[in-house]
């Protein structure tokens, strides 16, 4: 299939619903707070989509939609809550394409378990998930053995990558886009990676 066929499905797949794409429901910027939404069908049914506003909206304000269950729904009370009941930046970008401002909830896969944290501001300020009786808190001393090895795997694989380039003729339209999008992703990670091993060194 050619890059346009191959973009339409990754969009159908990634954006459609139980009655395929919804182009008035996808105009809304992400964003918490402004509405909520959801779907209603009874058995045999089409159903409908519906969006409501969760509180009063003033003229000129922009109307946004929630698309994922990000910490910044519950900035308050998230650190005590499961990690795994959030969506997080890898979620988002892999489903939206794009880069949540924070709060925003980072995690990756170690060795034996998965580590979580939430980036609070643009300064890379980091609020660990606390034990509680609804999950595991972030467990610093095997995030910091696993975040070396994982910052370690990047580099090598980004020297990789360098050397690969050098030799692949230059590519342009979206797949261009496509990789400066994921280079993006991956400095931001690594950047978020790297205040919270130096927070749990502090």
């Amino acid at each position: 299939a050619d890059a346009l066929t191959l973009h339409a499905l990754m969009l159908y797949h990634t954006r459609a619903g139980p009655l395929g794409m919804s182009p008035i429901y996808d105009l809304m910027n992400h964003g918490y707070n402004s509405t909520f939404h959801g779907f209603d069908a009874e058995v045999g049914e089409k159903g409908t989509f519906w969006v409501r506003a969760a509180a009063d909206i003033k003229a000129g304000d922009e109307v946004l939609n929630s698309m994922v269950n990000g910490v910044a729904y519950r900035p308050g009370i998230a650190f005590g809550m499961h990690s795994e009941d959030f969506d997080g930046a890898p979620e988002i970008f892999r489903s939206y394409g794009f880069l949540e401002s924070p709060p925003v909830m980072w995690w990756f896969q170690g060795y034996a378990e998965r580590h979580a944290w939430i980036q609070m501001d643009t300064t890379g300020a980091v609020r660990w998930f606390e034990t509680t009786e609804h999950g595991p808190g972030t467990n610093l001393e095997a995030l910091l053995a696993d975040g070396q090895r994982t910052l370690a795997e990047l580099q090598e694989r980004q020297e990789r990558l360098t050397k690969i380039a050098g030799k692949a003729p230059s590519v342009s339209g979206s797949w261009s886009l496509n990789r400066e999008m994921a280079m993006q992703y991956r400095d931001a990670f690594r950047s978020a990676l790297e205040a919270a091993m130096q927070a749990a060194e502090a």
